[in-house]
């Protein structure tokens, strides 16, 4: 079926379901419980009858027992509307490729659980492409699989004008996953707030790699900037490469406090992972897949 993910963890999907903040009403029903209360399968609880309530929904076993006019409230199913954002900068193919590869196995498995509830996915690459490719259900999930393993990678990033250019004829809000290594935040920062103005529910999967944090290396060395090609020389010395570190945990504090600031989701994630752990431990443990 695809490359991306074992037959059994595909299977494992499917028992799970997207969480999602405020889910808001699609063109038609699907399976992600949304917060508003209206027709659904999933039975809420009662209240007491007001004028103008739909009688359909007046429980008269209650009203034989009770003597008094309740209304039975559901859970609203709405069909989820999902966008993945993942990004194909140089940046992302760096050290082996590792955050490219994780980002694509990421992006098959949340798009995975929300086909398989009968929701609709669709992945826009960025930057380098102004255009996205849509699926729709379950009979949609191979095809997508099989376009995240053909995603094709670009040179340099620029969030808010994908964005600007895809979202610009979507009618109804919907939820934005966004996967990339974070390169640039304040790129993050204005392409997230422009997300947020239109209503979108945004979570931002921050990947990184432990390499990346805690870098192996010592003495005479030659950098090269994987956006810019830029090439620098530089003698790593002890003090240097704690600036270092204490440098990378700034630059995590501040796309959290970016994100957080924005109402914007934050998940910080190693992509040397497992995916399966990736979304069985840490973003069930988050709560952004249950």
């Amino acid at each position: 079926m695809t490359s991306l993910l074992a037959p059994e963890f595909l299977a494992r999907l499917e028992r799970l379901e997207l969480r999602v903040r405020r889910m808001h009403s699609g063109e038609r029903q699907g399976d992600t419980l949304s917060a508003r209360r209206g027709p659904g399968t999933s039975f809420r609880g009662h209240r007491g009858y007001v004028a103008g309530d739909d009688p359909r929904f007046i429980d008269w076993n209650a009203f034989l027992r009770l003597d008094e006019l309740v209304i039975k409230e559901f859970d609203a199913e709405v069909q989820p509307k999902v966008t993945i954002l993942i990004d194909v900068s140089a940046s992302m193919t760096s050290s082996g490729g590792g955050k490219a590869d994780a980002a694509r196995k990421l992006a098959a498995a949340l798009g995975w659980i929300v086909l398989a509830r009968h929701g609709a996915v669709r992945v826009v690459p960025f930057p380098g492409s102004r255009s996205d490719t849509a699926f729709s259900g379950r009979a949609g999930a191979t095809a997508y699989l099989a376009h995240l393993d053909k995603l094709d990678g670009a040179k340099e990033g620029d969030l808010l004008a994908t964005a600007q250019s895809v979202f610009v004829a979507r009618r109804h809000p919907g939820v934005t996953l966004i996967l990339s290594d974070w390169w640039d935040t304040r790129c993050f920062e204005t392409g997230m707030a422009w997300l947020r103005q239109r209503g979108e529910i945004v979570e931002a999967l921050h990947l990184y790699l432990p390499t990346e944090t805690e870098p192996a290396l010592s003495g005479l060395v030659e950098l090269v900037d994987s956006e810019s090609g830029r090439r620098t020389r530089a003698e790593l010395s002890p003090s240097l490469l704690a600036k270092y570190r204490e440098i990378v945990e700034s630059h995590f504090a501040e796309a959290s406090r970016t994100a957080r600031a924005l109402g914007v989701g934050y998940h910080r994630l190693d992509a040397s992972a497992e995916t399966e752990t990736l979304v069985l431990e840490t973003l069930r443990a988050r709560a952004l897949v249950r």
